[in-house]
């Protein structure tokens, strides 16, 4: 009986190393599986950082290319009012001169009107 005793003692602790290895081998194989999910996940989010970094890099691309286009278009802006202030600033002074002509002309018909007619008048 003690025999048996000291066998089924044994026995049992033998049973408790198998379990506490069967458990530390699920253990394992679920950390395994728990570290290829997070290798999975590090993958997706490698690559979703690759599709942002892209994005990014593309809006940049075109905010450079808008701001360049802006500038452009402020420049000619710039450079349209100059000409026109300068086409308007000839037509004025175009228009003074056309007036001051005129005026001239006007003012030598009248002396010559008159000049003739003192003419005719003293003879």
């Amino acid at each position: 009986a003690m025999e048996r005793g000291r066998e089924r003692e044994k026995a049992d602790k033998v049973d408790a190393e198998c379990s506490t290895e069967r458990e530390a081998w699920i253990a394992l194989e679920r950390a395994a599986e728990s570290e290829a999910k997070l290798h999975q996940e590090l993958s997706s989010l490698q690559a979703a950082q690759a599709r942002l970094e892209g994005d990014v890099a593309r809006l940049r691309e075109e905010v450079q290319r808008e701001q360049a286009e802006r500038e452009a278009a402020q420049e000619e802006a710039k450079r349209l009012k100059r000409s026109l202030e300068e086409a308007v600033a000839k037509a004025a002074a175009d228009a003074e001169a056309s007036a001051r002509s005129m005026r001239a002309e006007q003012t030598q018909r009248s002396v010559d009107s008159e000049g003739w007619g003192r003419e005719a008048r003293l003879e």
